[in-house]
């Protein structure tokens, strides 16, 4: 079944996506995608009925409980749930040029049915006012069915699907986007709007940001999600969520021989010699005399520390990435102990707890960075134009570029 479910995308109207408004749990958004991914957007021009079996929606479900007939009434149930469930825009939704208003449904009929091996099936009958929306597509968000599986929260579901067509949408132009909403426009959005009053900013943090955050981070291994608050003279009047792009690795175990010595005295004996500081980039160099000046040991800094700089967006920017990591290292440590302790501990940070990979920090010094070089290639562009030369070339040959065309 996963394999199947890995092959199932559903394709839908980015304008729809981020747009629409409707409330629907976490189980009648998974069968909506599995009925969507059924659809051929560019060719199909009409509707045609799709039966899918018990038996196949139980597996796209998670259902666990084996009592078939609890998760017969349970489907029942779900099914007059589906039926119910509206559609509404906010006023400023344009279709064909027009503000669209009023409230559309998802289907016209869901009716049990057998099929022609007997199985019984649901068939469900995509309502005709969706067809803007779900056929003949131009610009659309492709879900992955077997991405939604796993996540238990509807509001989590939701969120991916648009976070995911703003990602589409920007992806070749930046690893990562921002999408900011009031209160009122995000609890919109969620079909949650009598629910989460002024005075109940706690409830909707707990129970619907932070829900969000946590099972996309969990459950997600292409997305990483966090979130702030916008503030309007103290008042919390908004949400920034930040998504950021997280690539899938695939570490293999190596067998250790115990004859081996240990990697860690290894790297911290380890001395680099001139030829490896000669290879470094300018901003790859910058950092390892920071990280020295630290209290880093040379071989730690050079072999454990700097390859863990990953990113793209971070080649040629290794110092500030450092520098950042530093920052954050000194506003959180214990300011009574030797520099040494301190070193060591921050090795630790960086090594072992991995608290500068992927995860808030790297978000958060990601940010700044994308804020640095705004200001850079705004405030001095010869800077900016050097750091994207640099990061091409060791810092010996950055040094003769600059000789050579500086005058």
């Amino acid at each position: 079944m996963n394999q199947q479910l890995s092959e199932k995308v559903a394709k839908i109207d980015n304008a729809f996506i981020v747009n629409a408004q409707y409330k629907m749990t976490a189980r009648e958004q998974k069968i909506l995608y599995y009925l969507i991914s059924h659809l051929d957007p560019k060719n199909e021009q009409d509707f045609n009925s799709i039966s899918i079996p018990i038996n196949e929606m139980e597996k796209i479900l998670n259902q666990t409980d084996k009592k078939w007939g609890g998760f017969y009434n349970e489907i029942d149930e779900l099914c007059k749930g589906l039926i119910k469930k509206h559609i509404q825009f906010p006023s400023n939704f344009l279709m064909n040029g027009k503000p669209l208003k009023g409230y559309l449904n998802w289907f016209n009929s869901i009716i049990p049915v057998q099929d022609e091996k007997g199985r019984l099936c649901i068939k469900f009958s995509f309502s005709a006012d969706m067809k803007p929306f779900l056929l003949q597509l131009h610009h659309y968000v492709n879900i992955g069915v077997l991405e939604i599986v796993p996540m238990k929260n509807a509001h989590a579901i939701r969120m991916y699907s648009v976070f995911k067509s703003e990602k589409d949408r920007m992806k070749g132009v930046t690893n990562f986007v921002t999408m900011a909403y009031s209160l009122e426009e995000l609890k919109a959005l969620l079909g949650i709007e009598d629910k989460y009053q002024s005075g109940d900013l706690k409830g909707f943090r707990d129970f619907v940001l932070n829900r969000i955050r946590d099972e996309i981070n969990e459950s997600c291994p292409t997305m990483f999600v966090k979130y702030d608050y916008i503030k309007t003279q103290r008042k919390v009047t908004g949400v920034k969520f930040s998504v950021y792009e997280r690539k899938i690795t695939v570490a293999k175990e190596e067998p250790k021989s115990p004859k081996e010595p240990k990697p860690q005295k290894d790297v911290k004996d380890y001395i680099p010699t001139e030829k490896d500081i000669n290879i470094l980039t300018r901003a790859k160099l910058m950092a390892y005399k920071m990280l020295l000046n630290y209290g880093v040991f040379e071989g730690i800094a050079y072999k454990q520390i700097l390859p863990k700089i990953k990113g793209s967006e971070f080649d040629g920017y290794e110092d500030f990435f450092v520098e950042k990591a530093i920052q954050h290292f000194e506003q959180n440590a214990i300011q009574n102990t030797t520099k040494e302790l301190k070193a060591s501990t921050f090795v630790t940070w960086w090594t072992k707890n991995k608290v500068f990979e992927k995860g808030d920090v790297w978000a958060a010094i990601l940010e700044k960075l994308a804020e640095h070089k705004k200001q850079l290639l705004t405030q001095n562009p010869l800077a900016f134009e050097n750091r994207i030369i640099a990061k091409t070339m060791t810092n010996a040959q950055f040094e003769e570029y600059i000789n050579g065309t500086k005058p």
